[in-house]
């Protein structure tokens, strides 16, 4: 790839000289709760659809279908089967981290990919999306949200016992760490470094574009790939905004000290392999965002029509990506709702696996 300097004459661009010398590789997303984790997942999930890939997906008729381990590691039984011959490439649903089970199903040079969220912001959307507010609203008589995570976040032990599990060091618990070592310093350090050795990129939420452009340049994928629309967003904190304190955000840090300790040490880690990319990473990122929100625009339109109207998109060449397309139908899929996704891709794979069988 080279330009001349005065007019910027583009003769490849940077997208397909990185496609070129792509190399095919195996990918596990840690899909961590309420961190984000649907949209990076229907990144994947089209990725590899639209490649004729193996995804590892659920089978439809298990108890809790949606995860390939309930608050356990990998459960290669509630996985959907492949043929024999065949190797799984990618896998997005939740499951706790461990590394003998994900390269046990995708290979020891497995590319690991996570995900982590700012530990008060991950707390108060666990806290709606469990029924911990809801539970508390009930036992305490309170309406009002911010007066209920002050109240929560001076007396943890107001959780219910069946919702610990989801409240306390919920990030850290999917990443593996045991909930008898969630206060123990030596075995949170070495945790993280063990993690460090073996996750290629965690995204950051508060960086999540960023992260997405190291995400495309680590799997050599095409701006296209990463394209997305904020998907299972919770539209109520915009309309009911959850006020806490400087007090509260500090109790619950300390509430939930492990995933404190996680999210610092990657997003450090983030920065960094940010500020080793370069300088024309800030130039691709921009790009990124640009490109981005043409894209929601368009998709949005296409929404507002309930998909009615078949239109396309076109994006224009640039040193950072090929000339591409978007459709209508593919703004749909963008916006699907996971469980239609994961579903219509599982009785994709039942009809390829039945046609192996005959």
């Amino acid at each position: 790839m080279w330009f001349s300097v005065g007019d910027l004459t583009i003769f490849e661009t940077l997208e397909h000289q990185m496609a070129g010398i792509g190399r095919s590789v195996n990918v596990a997303f840690l899909k961590v709760h309420k961190t984000g984790g649907t949209t990076v997942s229907n990144i994947l999930l089209r990725y590899g659809d639209s490649r004729g890939l193996n995804i590892a997906l659920p089978k439809l008729n298990s108890p809790k279908w949606n995860y390939l381990g309930f608050n356990t590691i990998l459960q290669r039984d509630r996985i959907f089967p492949i043929p024999p011959t065949e190797t799984y490439n990618i896998l997005c649903n939740h499951a706790i981290y461990s590394r003998n089970s994900f390269r046990e199903l995708l290979g020891a040079d497995v590319v690991n990919i996570g995900i982590i969220r700012e530990p008060v912001s991950q707390f108060v959307s666990a806290a709606h999306f469990f029924g911990l507010l809801r539970e508390l609203q009930f036992k305490l008589k309170i309406k009002n949200k911010s007066e209920l995570i002050s109240k929560f976040s001076k007396n943890p032990n107001l959780c219910p016992d069946l919702l610990k599990i989801y409240m306390h060091n919920r990030m850290s618990f999917d990443f593996g760490l045991e909930a008898k070592d969630f206060d123990n310093e030596t075995a949170i350090d070495e945790f993280l470094r063990s993690l460090d050795k073996d996750f290629a990129l965690v995204i950051v939420t508060e960086y999540f574009d960023e992260s997405l452009v190291l995400l495309k340049r680590i799997l050599c994928m095409n701006l296209k790939d990463i394209l997305y629309i904020p998907l299972n967003v919770n539209t109520r904190k915009k309309r009911e905004p959850i006020i806490v304190s400087e007090e509260d955000k500090f109790n619950i840090r300390q509430y939930n000290h492990a995933d404190l300790k996680l999210y610092q040490y990657f997003k450090d880690e983030l920065i960094k392999q940010l500020q080793q990319s370069g300088n024309n990473i800030n130039s691709e990122i921009q790009n990124f965002k640009s490109i981005h929100k043409s894209v929601i625009h368009f998709c949005n339109e296409r929404k507002s029509e309930k998909f009615s109207n078949s239109k396309v998109f076109e994006i224009e060449e640039t040193i950072w990506n090929d000339n591409f397309t978007v459709t209508t139908r593919e703004c749909e899929i963008m916006m699907e709702y996971e469980f239609k996704t994961v579903k219509r891709l599982t009785k994709k794979a039942e009809a390829k696996f039945k046609i192996w069988k005959r």
